[in-house]
């Protein structure tokens, strides 16, 4: 079947001002915006109660800690927390309901009854607590804090924290977890690498690493960028860890590069498909309530619901003002409501059952006006290709390989050039006549005499090894690196705007107001890729469209 010029048009221009949404969302609530009562918007941790104390805690880049009901105003608390102190993580006391544990850049302080006390403070240079987890085992309660060089103790028969021993005590801490029905198993995520203890942490083992990380230090420390390699100490490669609430021996991580799943407690681990993941470099990971199989996970490309097994994300945008997701909490008591601190706020998002209704592999309806696969794809022959999108990003980011080629070809001919030495001399005598007793000394100027010389120098060393080649093997590393990651923030924008296209056919908008934010939604996806590209996608749609 042959679509004519005039229908392929039209329908993929109605395609392209749409955008797909799942049948359990369609017509559901959207985020919405509590951030007003917080002197600051951007939040870096959310935490919610128990139901003992439902309060939800959010903390803000300035070291502030708010408390809330739920639905009443934010109040400030913890006021002997430092202003201008980064809290990087909240854990409430599952044994102590009223306490709430707060790991901040200038220590781990213990809130209980709206005040603070410092319960941990590293050695000078050591301060930074990046991650806190609370072990009950019997009548011993056990604290452990990550720091950004290493991993310390506390139990609760003790005055003094210890250091842990081996790596864990000298390698930056991204996150702490323990097993909720078997406390004695620990799990401890370093900047690229995940640990586990059986007996509390008095032995660990290693049982995840991500490998291709470690070349990327290797880059760095050939690069000699240690200023980078200490900031991005507090920003570890594996970000979060995960017990699945159903089934505990069942782990995910989400780390820069997507999350990765295990179901035998750090044995043997997988990765999950990230088909409609914007950003796989995920912050936060939860689970939903009376779910086997859903997820959260909050990126910097906002906040998006998956299958835990097998992938297959759906983002949560409506309402959602922010994308860079720093923490999510999810009530598990009562109504479902999720929180999170964003770099704009804190928004609430209250599904009522529409989560419960959510199914990602929602039932396609039948295809309309007799289209199949193959004609429905054909409508998006004006829009240019993946490869073409991908060589334009390539060119107006720079780092395409033949500049690197281009460079190694100049170092290999710059030995063939010699230096050129210029000298400049003038120099003039001067004598002295020196008088008698009663005769002044006279000073005699000499001829004025004026000199050039030119001189050529080759070193023949750099025919055979030119030490600007180190220099620009680092260099080139890290344009690949680079390279990669554009190539992949490419495919993951065009592949999910083309997705959603066909959804639109396949599954149209229940009414104008979802019509309006799927245009809406299509257009940040296309203004995306046009800021990858600059504008050679909008450009060549234009073009093609004309023609």
């Amino acid at each position: 079947m042959r679509i004519p010029i005039h229908l392929k048009i039209s329908l993929a221009m109605l395609l392209a001002g749409s955008l797909a949404r799942p049948s359990g969302l369609a017509a559901g609530p959207a985020w919405e915006d509590r951030t007003e009562g917080l002197f600051q918007a951007d939040t870096t941790a959310v935490a919610i109660g128990s139901d003992e104390n439902p309060a939800v805690y959010a903390a803000t880049a300035d070291g502030s800690l708010y408390q809330t009901t739920g639905a009443g105003p934010w109040r400030r608390v913890a006021l002997e927390i430092p202003a201008g102190t980064r809290v990087y993580k909240l854990k409430l006391d599952p044994a102590l309901p009223g306490t709430l544990y707060a790991a901040t850049g200038h220590g781990l302080y213990a809130v209980t009854e709206n005040r603070a006390r410092q319960v941990f403070a590293g050695p000078p240079g050591e301060d930074a607590v990046t991650a806190v987890a609370l072990n009950h085992a019997g009548e011993t309660r056990r604290i452990y804090a990550g720091t950004s060089r290493g991993l310390y103790i506390l139990d609760s028969d003790e005055r003094m924290w210890r250091r842990s021993g081996g790596e864990l005590g000298e390698r930056p801490i991204g996150d702490i977890a323990v097993h909720p029905l078997n406390p004695r198993t620990v799990l401890v995520a370093t900047d690229h690498e995940l640990w586990r203890s059986v007996d509390r942490g008095l032995h660990w083992e290693k049982r995840f690493a991500m490998t291709q990380d470690h070349e990327r230090e290797e880059t760095r420390a050939d690069a000699a960028d240690e200023a980078a390699a200490d900031a991005d100490a507090l920003q570890p490669r594996i970000h979060t860890i995960l017990f699945w609430t159903s089934d505990p021996d069942r782990v995910y991580l989400g780390t820069e590069k997507g999350v990765f799943f295990s179901q035998d407690l750090g044995e043997t681990w997988e990765h999950i498909p990230e088909q409609g993941l914007l950003d796989r470099n995920v912050k936060t990971l939860t689970t939903l309530p009376q779910s086997d199989d859903r997820m959260l996970a909050g990126t910097e490309a906002g906040v998006f619901a998956g299958d835990a097994r097998l992938g297959s994300w759906r983002e949560f945008y409506k309402g959602m003002t922010a994308r860079d997701i720093r923490g999510l909490a999810v009530t598990r008591i009562g109504p479902t409501r999720v929180w999170a601190a964003t770099e704009n706020g804190v928004f609430l998002y209250d599904p009522e059952t529409d989560l419960e209704r959510l199914n990602l592999y929602h039932e396609i309806k039948p295809v309309q006006l007799g289209l199949g696969a193959d004609e429905l794809l054909d409508a998006f022959s004006f829009e240019p290709e993946i490869q073409e999108v991908q060589e334009a990003a390539i060119r107006y980011a720079e780092v395409h390989p033949d500049k690197i080629l281009h460079w190694r070809r100049r170092a290999r001919l710059a030995a063939f050039m010699p230096e050129l030495g210029l000298g400049w001399d003038r120099t003039r005598t001067v004598e002295i006549d020196r008088g008698g007793t009663n005769d002044p000394d006279t000073f005699i100027l000499g001829p004025e005499e004026k000199g050039v010389d030119v001189s050529f120098s080759w070193d023949i060393a750099k025919l055979i090894w030119n030490d600007d080649e180190t220099s620009i093997d680092t260099r080139s590393k890290l344009m690949v690196q680079l390279r990669d990651d554009i190539l992949d923030e490419v495919n993951r924008v065009y592949f999910e705007r083309r997705r959603i296209q066909t959804e639109v056919y396949l599954s149209p908008a229940q009414d104008v107001q979802e019509e309006v934010d799927r245009r809406l939604r299509v257009e940040e996806l296309t203004a995306q890729l046009d800021g990858l590209t600059g504008g050679y996608f909008t450009g060549t749609v234009e073009r093609n469209v004309r023609n």
